[in-house]
């Protein structure tokens, strides 16, 4: 009797860490996939981006799609090849209005993958604070785009020190940065 609790509870504590070590690869492979996307929106906005850039974030899905495919629906893997490359031939013809809507369903079908309730694109503002230039919330979430402009650089300081070396932000709860 004490074997088979032993084993059983052993089998728990296995699926358990085995689940939490799929949550956090899954959400590591996704956020550095959401800034190359939210890299070449920020492009595309500015009509800076060209082939190189699109070929770039296609190449870093490829890349990360052969490791997801045991662990995200065919048809999830499918949605994101589509939209990606639309925007990528719209950025090819030029067409940068039309990429910046491709990009904005791939952002917000990132945040949804990644069980987020938002997802947002700063930008530097000319009086140099940061400004909230894209968000989607999730269903029965305020926006705080609107909230989000001309926020001091200090509060967001560490993001940026992170983004410089290849590092993504993900936020747990948003009142602990509120504090």
């Amino acid at each position: 009797m004490v074997k088979s609790v032993v084993y059983t509870l052993t089998a728990i504590a296995l699926c358990l860490a085995l689940f939490i070590g799929v949550h956090i690869y899954m959400g590591k492979q996704f956020s550095e996939f959401h800034d190359a996307v939210e890299t070449l929106y920020k492009k595309v906005e500015d009509q800076t981006a060209n082939r190189e850039d699109g070929f770039a974030v296609r190449s870093m899905w490829t890349e990360k799609k052969s490791h997801l495919h045991i662990f995200v629906p065919h048809n999830d893997i499918s949605y994101v090849d589509y939209w990606l490359s639309e925007a990528c031939g719209l950025i090819y013809c030029g067409e940068f209005e039309l990429a910046l809507g491709t990009l904005e369903v791939l952002l917000e079908h990132l945040g949804k993958a990644l069980n987020g309730e938002r997802t947002y694109i700063f930008e530097q503002s000319e009086s140099g604070g940061d400004d909230n230039t894209y968000e989607w919330v999730a269903d029965g979430v305020e926006p705080e785009k609107e909230n989000l402009q001309n926020v001091p650089r200090e509060v967001c300081a560490s993001w940026y020190r992170n983004f410089s070396i290849g590092r993504h932000i993900v936020i747990e709860n948003l009142e602990d940065i509120k504090k």
